[in-house]
């Protein structure tokens, strides 16, 4: 159980960071 919270949280964690990386980089080809 506690690995199953941790990948979620992982998961959440890591989610917002590669879209904001992704707008990012489509940002900066614009």
């Amino acid at each position: 159980m506690p690995i199953h919270k941790n990948t979620v949280m992982t998961t959440t964690v890591l989610t917002p960071t590669y879209s904001h990386s992704k707008f990012k980089k489509g940002t900066k080809n614009i």
